[in-house]
């Protein structure tokens, strides 16, 4: 990268972030779509920790250097598009803006928050009302039809795929939900929230009265505002 400059790049579903050339010394703010989080806490098994949507920056550990918590990934659910910015450069723009500093500290926050509900959802909750809370979370942040396999959501709810697929049969004889290859569609948003557990749905970050512009798109206000050049 070139000082401040930032660069905006597009992914299909399931590509991997931190797998892109200069990954290790950039961190990602989504434009649009929907990234999951992933940690191997088995020898080729990954689970999803948590989602991630527009406004929200990814790879922000990189601004303090190695952590130490092990391997983990970043895929896209559906086709994104990311600003990919120097880590350095931005260490240094949030040191000269305590506001920014704020913003992404209380977006960490958040993110803390949601996978410590998630690892709390998973050990008392039951395995179909996860489900379908997993699915009314997509659907708020996707619309009613899901672009997510039997595997996905298999790796969001910590169980084998065997195990989604009994729920989601169970769900769509129901009337609930319609299975197709490659997707799933909500067919009743109100009863599958009923079918879910308790715990909230979680707002798309860029809903969020924590990120409202300038937050949202900083090419065009927060950053820009520190000197940064856009290279489409």
């Amino acid at each position: 990268h070139a000082a401040g400059e930032m660069s905006r790049v597009s992914l299909d579903a399931g590509a991997s972030i931190d797998s892109m050339a200069h990954a290790e010394e950039s961190c990602f703010l989504i434009e649009s779509g929907l990234v999951a989080k992933y940690v191997t806490v088995d020898v080729n098994r990954a689970t999803c920790i948590s989602l991630a949507g527009s406004g929200e920056l990814l790879g922000l550990k990189r601004l303090f250097g190695p952590t130490g918590d092990g391997p983990t990934e970043s895929r896209p659910v559906v086709p994104v598009t990311l600003l990919e910015i120097e880590a350095k450069w931005l260490c240094g723009v949030l040191t000269r803006s305590p506001i920014l500093c704020n913003v992404c500290m209380r977006q960490q926050q958040m993110q803390l928050v949601s996978s410590q509900r998630i690892a709390a959802c998973n050990a008392r909750h039951v395995l179909p009302a996860r489900c379908a809370h997993w699915l009314a979370q997509l659907q708020a942040r996707l619309g009613d039809v899901l672009p997510v396999t039997h595997e996905f959501l298999a790796s969001v709810l910590g169980v084998r795929r065997a195990g989604v697929t009994v729920t989601l049969q169970t769900l769509q004889t129901r009337g609930i939900i319609q299975q197709r290859r490659g997707s799933i569609v909500v067919t009743d948003v109100q009863r599958l929230r009923q079918a879910a557990c308790s715990c909230p749905i979680q707002p798309d970050c860029a809903t969020s009265p924590l990120l409202r512009p300038p937050m949202v798109d900083p090419s065009l206000s927060a950053l820009a505002a520190h000197g940064v050049e856009l290279s489409v």
